[in-house]
């Protein structure tokens, strides 16, 4: 096998860093590009519920049977590459590496791990988890897997006896509580010490066994150090022994202070797209106060100060009142957090896959990210105590005295997470009184949803959910949009295809008769066909293939192609035309567009062309005033409604409302009208406002 493996060149084989397996273990990492190996390197291996076993079974040494692998390729070229190596094997050193696994990260960045050994002796390891071939989407079986591979900071032990499963909150066919589970102020404390923070965390996400989501503080919680719901149990670990062997809490991450909030280009598109013609200013304006700040950082102190202070950088802030703006140290940190910003807006070069206004590939070298200073984005928890209403949230963001009386004056909030693409992935809700809610007093910075209601308000947010998704909400009120559009119905089935159903019902049959006959001939000509020991071999080696395959095949870039098409259709008719609305299916988490990418391309070369004709059209005629075609029409599904709180309803404006009503009236929104795009605009500015400050960025 070894004469047609893939063999990693001995000239690019290093020694580890010193430091290895002393106090760091550090893992063996390739960069290949269209068959050639570009770059050979080590990196700190990172901890992970598979990788913790494995130094507590093996010992540290066991990294030497570990290889990461990283497939590289341009924009037009494929990964067929990448399925050819990882079948034939890698050789490295003389000994041979197979496909193990990847998180659900590495899999968009095109990384794997490989692992001396076969392809049985790798399916027996990870069976000893959970028998994931049971799980028949390849899709959700590669999700499964890469909890094994999830990597987190670091991690305290828990034993399985300080913890207990408890029930989630569901009804009218939702979970309220989907992967949100609660940790005793022992255990959160026990976090605090562990990672040396000068604050209590309201919130861990977490990884456990078979479990992921987040805990919430519960200082009444005493008996156990953590509660888990049963929908943070994604697989169960069969073996006691290794259930005993991993009893690490693995802390992904942790709610903080003064998680500060930025407007991308999707959210100012939502948010713009329920707003009138002062909103949409608004949003304008917003991004000219953030790059005025940036320009004078290092200029003007009374502008420094005010952005140190909303973005909660206590710590320079103190020290410039105490040395003076204009001390070469605060100078110094003031520049390297305004080249810290401004790189951020630099794209990343995989980031996106758009088009310019001639059809070619985009051209913009910037990110739309204006900061919002009456905003967070922060992780979003389940109500513990059951009080709140639905259309009402409870939230105690850490503040400055001076931002204490806004906050506390505001009466609603805006809530979205990102990415957003419909306009009702923004909802507007009502905040909570913080005087009313003493029991919620310890839960600082982190975003509570109610238990009631009709549907969950995390799932109406883009399809969201409680298991480590961050929430952007705003109580700024000129933010708050001015009107509510009904939220996308993310979970609705499409309708079902009975022949595809029926061939899929044969195709099981079929496949059931098969192995029976094959059972049959193994048990009475195991010389013709094979023994049942043999067989069962060949179907571990068959789910090997499966995932790697799976891994190779996957395009992260047909949901940046969706994207790309989905701006361009929202550029010209808004984001509740027809097409925006259909295209919104395919950034649910539900969907698997690789499994159905014939599918999705075909539709998306429609889309290209009848763009493209549009556009042509339009430069030989100019704008047809008016014309909205059949297919870019707003969309029958938008049903929006001018937003009013309590106060509202109370002035007189009830009566014309009444009125209006009775006569069968109902105010509308205007329609898109070209220069509604707003944030086309904003993207314009940014690259604009890039351009000016590039002389000031450092590498």
């Amino acid at each position: 096998m070894a004469e047609y493996a893939y063999a990693i060149p001995d000239q690019f084989v290093t020694l580890p860093p010193p430091d290895h397996l002393q106090t760091t273990i550090y893992i063996k990492r390739v960069e290949i590009r269209e068959n050639i190996v570009q770059r050979f390197s080590y990196e700190r291996l990172h901890n992970s519920l598979l990788f913790d076993y494995l130094v507590q079974t093996q010992g540290s040494q066991f990294i030497d049977r570990l290889l990461t692998v990283s497939f590289k390729s341009s924009r037009n070229d494929d990964f067929n590459y990448a399925r050819n190596i990882l079948h034939r094997g890698v050789e490295f050193c003389g000994e041979m590496f197979y496909f193990l696994g990847h998180s659900n990260s590495q899999l968009k960045e095109k990384t794997c791990y490989l692992m001396q050994g076969s392809h049985i002796e790798i399916y027996n390891l990870l069976s000893q988890f959970y028998e994931f071939s049971k799980i028949p989407k390849i899709a959700k079986r590669a999700k499964r897997i890469g909890l094994l591979f999830s990597g987190f900071n670091k991690s305290i032990s828990l034993p399985m006896n300080e913890t207990e499963d408890i029930d989630d909150i569901e009804h009218d066919g939702y979970n309220f509580t989907d992967g949100c589970g609660m940790m005793s102020d022992q255990l959160s404390k026990e976090i605090q010490r562990t990672h040396r923070l000068s604050h209590q965390p309201t919130v861990v996400q977490i990884r456990y066994q078979g479990y992921k989501g987040v805990l919430l503080h519960c200082p009444e919680l005493q008996h156990v150090k953590a509660q888990f719901r049963k929908s943070m149990k994604k697989f169960k670990i069969p073996s006691e022994e290794i259930q005993q062997r991993c009893s690490t809490l693995g802390v992904v991450e942790y709610s903080k202070p003064f998680s500060n909030a930025y407007l991308n280009t999707q959210l100012a598109m939502v948010l713009a797209d329920n707003q009138d013609r002062s909103g949409r200013s608004y949003l304008l304006q917003l991004q000219r106060q953030f790059y005025e700040m940036l320009r004078n950082l290092l200029h003007d102190e009374e502008l420094a100060i005010h952005y140190l202070t909303i973005t909660g950088r206590t710590d320079l802030l103190a020290r410039l009142r105490r040395n003076g703006f204009w001390n070469h140290r605060v100078q110094k940190d003031l520049d390297r957090i305004r080249n810290d910003e401004l790189r951020k807006m630099l794209k990343d070069d995989d980031s996106s896959y758009g088009f310019d206004e001639e059809g070619g590939q985009e051209r913009r070298r910037s990110k739309l990210r204006v900061l919002v200073p009456r905003a967070r984005v922060v992780f979003g928890v389940s109500d513990p105590y059951g009080e709140l209403e639905y259309g009402e949230v409870f939230f105690l963001p850490s503040l400055p005295e001076t931002e204490l009386a806004s906050f506390h004056n505001a009466r609603k909030v805006v809530v979205g997470r990102n990415p957003c693409y419909h306009p009702g992935d923004v909802r507007v809700l009502k905040l909570a009184n913080v005087e009313d809610k003493f029991r919620y007093a310890h839960i600082f910075d982190c975003l509570v949803f109610p238990v009631k209601g009709k549907r969950p308000h995390p799932h109406e947010c883009s399809g969201g959910d409680l298991d480590g998704d961050k929430y952007f909400i705003s109580w700024d009120q000129r933010l708050v949009p001015d009107w509510e559009t009904n939220p996308f119905k993310y979970d609705e089935q499409e309708d079902i295809d009975v022949s595809a159903l029926l061939g899929k019902l044969l195709k099981e049959n079929l496949c059931s008769i098969s192995n029976k006959l094959s059972s049959f001939g193994r048990a009475h000509a195991s010389s013709i066909f094979g023994t049942e020991e043999e067989a069962v071999e060949r179907q571990k080696i068959e789910q090997r293939y499966e995932m790697e395959n799976y891994f190779s095949c996957y395009e992260n870039d047909l949901v940046c192609r969706v994207n790309a098409i989905f701006m361009r259709y929202a550029r010209r008719y808004g984001p509740s035309c027809d097409v925006c609305v259909g295209l919104n299916k395919y950034f649910s988490d539900a969907v698997d567009m690789n499994a159905t990418k014939s599918e999705v391309e075909r539709e998306l070369r429609s889309l290209e062309i009848h763009i493209r004709q549009e556009e042509q059209r339009e430069r030989i005629m100019g704008p047809i005033q008016g014309y909205i075609g059949t297919t870019t029409r707003q969309s029958g599904g938008i049903i929006r409604e001018r937003h009013q709180d309590e106060e509202e309803r109370k002035t007189g404006s009830w009566l014309g409302l009444a009125v209006n009503n009775f006569l069968g009236f109902k105010e509308k929104k205007a329609p898109f009208v070209r220069g509604d795009d707003v944030w086309t605009q904003m993207e314009e500015d940014a690259e604009v406002f890039l351009q000016e400050m590039r002389s000031y960025m450092k590498p």
